[in-house]
């Protein structure tokens, strides 16, 4: 078919004039990372539980190597997903939720090096088997971070898959839905 590009409707016009499958490369990287960031934000969340005793028990190695991944995938999913919004900058259906998706991971870095490192540092300094007097202050600090930071990831993989489903299908609209009539056919997925 015209205009598509090895079976999709990734095409020079679609994504603002740069190359489909640079632009599909780099989706697929700020997807990947960006699920991988919320995927081990997701991981503290569900620790709250027993974080407690990991603090009691662990305080010089929580989290470093954890941290170190998290680290790395959040800020690969950073400069992939602003690779994103320079190549997509002139589609403004794929340039707002991508440019939308980077600023939420830059917030969600943010707010870890603002809040989670500081918390990190002090618990290593400490002797093993020893827990600072706020350590609840610094525990709800430390939960309710990661908290966010995963929502914050968790949305913005949905705006870049939204992103990424308009540039694969130009026709998609906002609700998903092909902007032609379903010629008879009441199901949508047709």
């Amino acid at each position: 078919m015209r205009g598509y590009v090895d079976g999709m409707a990734l095409t020079k016009r679609s994504t603002g004039g740069e190359r489909p499958a640079a632009v599909r490369w780099w989706y697929a990287a700020a997807l990947l990372l960006a699920a991988l960031t919320a995927g081990l934000e997701l991981a503290h969340v569900l620790g709250w539980a027993h974080l407690a005793e990991i603090y009691a028990l662990l305080p010089n190695s929580l989290s470093v190597g954890h941290g170190t991944i998290g680290l790395v995938t959040c800020v690969g999913a950073i400069v992939a997903t602003a690779a994103l919004v320079w190549l997509v900058r002139r589609n403004r259906r794929l340039a707002a939720p991508t440019a939308t998706a980077f600023a939420l991971q830059v917030i969600a870095l943010t707010s870890l090096l603002a809040l989670i490192v500081p918390v990190d540092v002090r618990l290593r300094a400490l002797p093993p088997g020893t827990a600072p007097p706020d350590l609840a202050v610094l525990r709800d600090r430390w939960e309710y971070t990661h908290g966010a930071g995963f929502v914050l990831f968790a949305v913005a993989f949905a705006l870049l898959l939204v992103a990424l489903m308009r540039a694969v299908d130009p026709g998609l609209g906002a609700a998903g839905h092909r902007a032609e009539q379903h010629r008879g056919n009441s199901d949508p997925l047709s």
